[in-house]
């Protein structure tokens, strides 16, 4: 049995910039997490009334505590679609880059359906 080899966050992002400029987004990606903020998502992208931002992350990888708090902070604005991808999710995270709207339901990749339960006082 083969076993497929483990996608590295790096090559990740380049499949879905690839998606992303198939799909007809303008998206800006850093080139170096150096000079922005602690935490801001890997992606930032719109297309028509559209706008998007994800965080991507390699199968094993980890959402960081300032990632949590940018991705909680802009799923608080109307309209905005937040996502946190895996390699895993490239399928779906295409079917949402090539749909004309925003999807009716929460994709399961939505910041709302992965959010972390926030721990009671």
């Amino acid at each position: 049995m083969t076993t497929m080899p483990r996608v590295t966050e790096r090559q990740f992002q380049a499949n879905v910039r690839r998606v992303l400029d198939m799909a007809g987004w303008l998206s800006f990606h850093g080139w170096t997490s150096v000079f922005s903020p602690a935490g801001y998502p890997d992606i930032c992208a719109v297309r028509g009334d559209r706008l998007l931002f994800a965080e991507l992350k390699s199968a094993t990888g980890k959402l960081s505590p300032a990632q949590i708090t940018w991705l909680d902070a802009l799923a608080e604005v109307p309209g905005v679609e937040v996502y946190h991808w895996k390699p895993d999710d490239l399928e779906e995270a295409g079917r949402i880059l090539y749909a004309r709207d925003r999807p009716v339901e929460t994709p399961r990749t939505s910041w709302a359906a992965q959010r972390p339960k926030k721990e009671a006082p």
